[in-house]
């Protein structure tokens, strides 16, 4: 394999330099090209020598003046007392967050040279009438208006940009006073005050494998006469076939007599795409992958991690043989043991009731907790079960609580009691604690909190362990708590940023999905349209500098494994990244060998293979026993859509999931949803429902949904009062009157009955067919009967007036809603032949209106009738008679669409 960058780069600049190598300096992107370009030029020089000055561009930048740069919370700390000067009181809890954003978009703007006054005149200037266009048309702009909104902080854009000038001045001054700054401030500073003088005691000056720079950096670098620059390129072959440029080729163009360009590609590949079912799969799948390499192929491999969440999960599912792993990203403190242990001690002081009642549940988990095992012979038994308790009282089971434990989880008085105690916590299990990760979390954390003693004494109002909890996170969520490990010795695991320029023979790459690689998490409080007139770096800025690293990286590697998850985690889309995309399709060398394959449960990963099964006598007994047992519209759907999944779930009658799981996914809404319309409308049954009784149903729905979900999920009520059980409860809510508003354009009508089952048996071809559907509502009303259906998702007119012709196309598309509702009708009749033909409807409780079409029909048939249920009788049977073919092959869809949220995708290894 042809050598790295960094290793051609150092063979280049020692020929040139040997003999005086101490005169010459060296600017690097990250502190880890150093450490690699210094190993390399050590390996050829073969010999002890006089090493350059080796620094990061930014660290040598920052030596050339005194500017403190502190912490972000010291700073935000400081950014809220400015506010406060110029505006109304805020606390601060509640401009943390948005002065987080802020401080970004200072940063921005410094780094970028723009001129202060022009561009905040400007902004100024907006009128407060565009604000609400803007914010339509920027959805960064509509994401942070609805986070200061939630966060009660009703502060309107136009006023953020009215004052942001006079905020950045004052903030500005107070920072100087101090001789502290950003690192946006710092870097303008050095670019004003830079002397060329710095630079000429270097007989040369190199910048070296660059990707991004900011307007000073660029500008610093610009006034050394003596800068010649190594840039890392892309082949001409590969950017050609993918689109594919260096972020900051423009600025090369005009540096072309001082630079040096190199292409790194690897002339042959082999590249391994692998999709998982669930990220455990891929971790599985790099031990197994792993698991018989040398010391010396490890040294040559390197992990790329998009997503700093899975490098806990990483590291402990790494074979024990990988004595020496360097990791170059912090480890999230959300991920760490401490901040759960925390997060379990606040949410009990948050679970009192009127300093007399706790949670049961909230002592528990904290007691179960592995900080608390050295402390847990304190506790009596009786605080480690569940009874029949939800709430403890204060005055009787709580005296039996030992100290110090009686006295720190005690209702608090307020924010300077819960921090104390929060601290005085931490120290305890510091004492005990014999994981260094762990002593380490605890001191990260410990520190944190001492810094947040100097917001307490700067507000007056008390912060709720609620409030706290939200504040944790908010301040850890971006921190990290550095690993140790030799940067040059064994398996690398490494961020995109942190592998450029760097090179290895085996890369693999996790997370591969859109929305992981690009990363999409961005907020600005600068309209996009100003942004870019001040050519201010933006979102389509840092996904090119993404684009180029992922490319670069893949591009220099002889083997590559890319992983990807198909299963939708809330972080990130199912399907996989746009980029890997491009290779999917074929847009790379023709020396590029692909190969695809799924990976599976047992870590291994196996090609993906058609899978058809043809025994048809065991088929056909397996069907003919569904249909004996419960022929259902959803069984039928099933078959339309894919054979292989009917097979498994309807005639082998494998389970899609545990019923018992008390997941809060979309099943669990509909099945509340369905359950609370059932208990309102159950009292009404035979009487006819007006605007008085729609309107005392509507009076009972908030307690019905509380009611019913408590049961659903077996949770007391205090947990509905925050977090995902909060927003779940909220959405069930606005569902349920959704629905309601439905039928306030209906009445009057009178219900016939809730949830009936509908059935009707038939004998043919020798077996008994039972036919058999739930309806979620009959009613009577002028016309005649209506059969209503609920779906608590959003639906298109195809979804009510579908052609018919339609209905039983094997196309792998999904025609669940219009056969179910034509089924119900005929169903409906076989078993009321007296009763004429109900209408059917759907009631979608996302998009549709009052007013809006519920009426399923066919498409060109204006109601369904006799004819049509007999048309679609016959249609039904001949379907059931292809179920028995004897040549029937049970195949998969051709729709890999179908797939993503499959329950047995695993199997078919799609």
């Amino acid at each position: 394999m042809r050598p790295s960058f960094l290793e051609i780069v150092a063979q280049e600049i020692y020929k040139k330099h040997s003999g005086r190598l101490e005169h010459v300096l060296m600017l690097f992107p990250s502190r880890r090209n150093v450490l690699f370009f210094r190993k390399s030029l050590a390996a050829h020089a073969g010999q002890p020598i006089w090493a350059p000055q080796m620094h990061t561009l930014d660290s040598w930048i920052h030596s050339r003046n005194k500017t403190v740069i502190p912490d972000e919370l010291s700073v935000v700390i400081r950014l809220h007392a400015c506010w406060e000067s110029l505006e109304e009181p805020i606390p601060f809890e509640s401009f943390y967050g948005l002065g987080q954003v802020i401080l970004q978009d200072f940063d921005r703007l410094d780094k970028a040279l723009v001129n202060m006054k022009a561009f905040f005149r400007q902004l100024s200037a907006i009128p407060a009438w565009t604000e609400e266009s803007f914010i339509e048309m920027e959805p960064e702009l509509e994401a942070l208006a609805k986070a200061i909104q939630n966060n009660e902080l009703s502060i309107p854009m136009q006023t953020i940009w009215k004052h942001l000038g006079s905020l950045y001045e004052a903030f500005k001054l107070d920072l100087e006073s101090d001789s502290c700054g950003t690192g946006g401030m710092a870097n303008r500073l050095a670019f004003q005050n830079f002397n060329p003088a710095y630079a000429e005691a270097y007989e040369a000056v190199y910048a070296i494998g660059f990707y991004q720079l900011s307007q000073t950096e660029k500008g610093i670098l610009q006034k050394i006469d003596q800068v010649k620059y190594y840039w890392s390129i892309p082949d001409e072959t590969l950017s050609n076939t993918l689109d594919w440029t260096h972020p900051e080729a423009v600025w090369m163009a005009g540096l072309a007599d001082k630079s040096t360009m190199i292409s790194m590609v690897a002339s042959h590949k082999q590249l391994f795409i692998g999709s998982s079912s669930g990220n455990q799969n891929q971790l599985q799948a790099i031990a197994k992958i792993l698991e018989n390499h040398s010391e010396e192929d490890l040294e040559k491999t390197g992990i790329l991690l998009p997503d700093q969440g899975l490098l806990l999960p990483l590291l402990q599912s790494l074979p024990e043989s990988i004595k020496h792993i360097n990791v170059s990203m912090g480890l999230s403190v959300l991920d760490t043991t401490v901040y759960s242990f925390m997060q379990r001690f606040v949410s009990i002081l948050d679970s009192w009731q009127q300093n007399q009642y706790v949670s049961t549940l909230a002592c528990i988990h904290f007691f179960e907790h592995p900080l608390f095992r050295p402390f847990i012979q304190q506790i009596p038994e009786s605080f480690r079960i569940i009874e029949t308790d939800l709430y403890w009282d204060y005055n009787n089971q709580w005296k039996n609580l030992p100290e110090p434990w009686r006295e720190l989880l005690a209702p608090c008085e307020n924010a300077s009691d819960l921090l104390k105690r929060c601290m005085r916590i931490l120290e305890f299990v510091y004492e005990q604690a014999e994981d260094d990760l762990d002593r380490a979390g605890i001191y990260f954390l410990y520190t944190a909190l001492r810094k947040l003693e100097k917001v307490l004494e700067q507000s007056n109002d008390g912060w709720s362990p609620e409030f706290f909890s939200q504040m944790l996170r908010r301040i850890f969520q971006h921190s990290r708590i550095m690993l140790q490990g030799e940067p040059l010795k064994g398996l690398q695991v490494l961020g995109n940023f942190e592998m450029a320029n760097l090179q290895f023979d085996h890369l693999i790459v996790l997370q591969t999905n859109e929305g992981m690689l690009p990363s999409v998490g961005y907020q600005s409080i600068i309209p996009h349209s100003l942004a870019r007139y001040f050519k201010l770096p933006d979102i389509t800025y840092q996904t090119g500098i993404q684009e180029h690293l992922f490319y670069s990286h893949i591009s220099k590697a002889g083997k590559v494994h890319l992983l990807y998850n198909t299963e939708s985690t809330g972080v990130g889309s199912a399907q996989p990244s746009r980029w890997l995309q491009r290779l999917l399709l074929d847009l790379h060398p023709e020396s590029w060998i692909k190969e695809k394959r799924a990976i599976h449960l047992n870590g291994g990963m196996r090609d993906s293979v058609l899978i058809q099964i043809e025994d048809s006598d065991y088929v056909k007994s397996k069907i003919s026993e569904w249909m004996q047992r419960r022929v259902s519209i959803t069984g039928i759907s099933s078959w339309l859509r894919c054979r292989l999944q009917f097979f498994l779930q309807y005639a082998m009658r494998y389970d899609e999931k545990n019923a018992d799981s008390e997941d809060m996914d979309a099943g669990a809404f509909g099945n509340i949803v369905h359950l609370v319309m059932e208990k309102l409308y159950e009292p009404y049954i035979g009487k006819e429902i007006n605007s008085e009784a729609l309107k005392e149903i509507r009076a009972s729905a908030k307690d019905m949904v509380i009611r019913q979900y408590m049961s659903y999920f077996k949770i007391p009520s205090i947990m509905l009062r925050k977090g995902a059980h909060l927003m779940f409860k909220e959405t069930a809510i606005k569902a349920i009157h959704r629905l309601l508003d439905l039928d306030e354009g209906k009445i009057p009508f009178t219900i016939r009955q809730t949830e009936e089952d509908l059935k009707y048996n038939l004998s043919w071809n020798e077996i008994s067919l039972a036919f058999f559907g739930k309806v979620d509502r009959v009613e009577h009303t002028e016309t005649g009967i209506r059969i209503i259906d609920y779906k608590t998702g959003s639906y298109t007119e195809k979804d009510l007036n579908p052609p018919y012709e339609h209905y039983w196309k094997r196309d792998g598309k999904s025609k669940k809603e219009a056969l179910q509702t034509i089924y119900y009708t005929w169903l409906f009749h076989k078993s009321n032949p007296e009763i004429p033909v109900p209408e059917a409807h759907l009631y979608f409780s996302r998009q549709q209106r009052a007013d809006d079409r519920t009426l399923v029909t066919p498409q060109n048939i204006e109601s369904v009738g006799k004819e049509t249920l007999k048309m679609f009788e016959e249609d039904l049977m001949k379907e059931l008679s292809e179920m028995l073919n004897p040549y029937l092959i049970i195949d998969q869809t051709e729709n890999v669409r179908n797939c993503v949220h499959c329950p047995f995708r695993d199997i078919c290894a799609r």
